[in-house]
């Protein structure tokens, strides 16, 4: 039928994961990989009567490697990777027409950087930040009387910052 436009969106999250992980120390250099999972609680959506759209992430991952530079029990580095995510996109477009969602996965890349400071030998607390490319995903809605149409969703970037409490094992 038709081709939805896309209002504008917008919105904040919160989430919790893991990360599991290894690093390798030769002298002050740290190279590492880590794949991390986090269970959030992102809504966008927007104000407009006429096409009420909204976004939900429910999950988000990354594999990524890390190289670093340690000095005494404070690790400054720089990170990058592969990054995945679980989009519901719904629309409510017009009085009578698609009222509809769709879930599907994007997956795309990332790139950022951190610190993490070493508490005990085992116990350590981060700060990381991570810059989100999502690739642009189809989602083709339709409702129960057979109104439908295929939406176009451009991912904007998208800027994350954590702050972590890390647990080392000694193998």
């Amino acid at each position: 039928c038709c081709n939805f436009i896309d209002p504008e969106m917008s919105g904040i999250g919160y989430g919790f994961g893991v990360r599991v992980g290894a690093d390798y120390q030769f002298d002050s250099i740290v190279v590492g990989i880590a794949g991390d999972w986090m269970f959030s609680d992102y809504l966008a959506d927007n104000d407009d009567p006429v096409e009420a759209t909204y976004l939900n992430m429910a999950n988000f991952g990354t594999l990524r490697g890390r190289v670093g530079w340690a000095d005494d029990r404070t690790l400054i580095y720089a990170t990058a990777g592969l990054a995945a995510a679980e989009m519901e996109f719904g629309a409510l477009v017009g009085p009578s027409s698609v009222n509809d969602s769709e879930v599907q996965w994007a997956y795309g890349w990332t790139i950022g950087g951190g610190f993490e400071h070493a508490i005990t030998d085992s116990l350590s607390v981060g700060l990381e930040y991570l810059y989100v490319s999502l690739p642009d995903t189809n989602h083709f809605l339709t409702d129960g009387m057979g109104v439908s149409g295929t939406v176009n969703m451009k991912y904007e970037d998208m800027h994350t910052v954590r702050a972590s409490l890390n647990y080392r094992f000694s193998l």
